[in-house]
């Protein structure tokens, strides 16, 4: 999903210097280097340093380690934090982030690989306005968006966006 967000983020014509990503494989970090002449680095914090948003793409699994990696760097930078990972509540990031870092949980779904996909967003109290607008803009690059303002019916959308694109496929 980082590649179709970075890839997405391109096509719109954000400058590929304005893009770091961060993976601890290196193979990971080389298929994304194919997309673009990306500045890429093995170390969360280094990649993030200096940011004004982070997405989060990882596996619900990982996410305390990733969270923990930069949540100096996105103190010290006021970033937003952008999480796609499944499942992972919105107190739970402030817990990992810190209270007050502006975050935005969405769930995008497959077809996003092609750009064609659908995401549902809902942020909390510490976005504003701007930082919304960016969020949305983000995932904008790889399809339509929708803000929900109840965090509970996140669960509704990732059970929808991870099986309906089957069933219309199937069918």
């Amino acid at each position: 999903m980082a590649a179709s967000i970075i890839g997405g983020l391109l096509e719109q014509g954000l400058p590929v210097e304005n893009i770091r990503a961060s993976d601890p494989s290196q193979d990971a970090l080389e298929r994304l280097k194919n997309i673009a002449p990306l500045a890429i680095d093995r170390d969360n914090r280094h990649a993030v340093e200096g940011a004004d948003v982070v997405v989060l793409a990882v596996k619900p699994q990982v996410m305390s380690a990733a969270a923990a990696s930069v949540r100096e760097p996105l103190a010290a930078s006021g970033a937003m934090a952008v999480s796609i990972a499944a499942g992972i509540t919105l107190e739970s990031l402030e817990r990992e982030l810190g209270a007050g870092t502006p975050i935005v949980r969405c769930m995008p779904n497959t077809p996003a690989l092609l750009r064609e996909g659908a995401a549902a967003l809902h942020a909390n109290a510490a976005c504003g306005p701007a930082q919304r607008e960016i969020a949305e803009a983000v995932l904008g690059a790889v399809g339509t968006v929708c803000w929900v303002e109840d965090e509970r019916l996140m669960d509704v959308v990732t059970a929808v966006s991870g099986s309906g694109p089957a069933y219309v496929f199937l069918l």
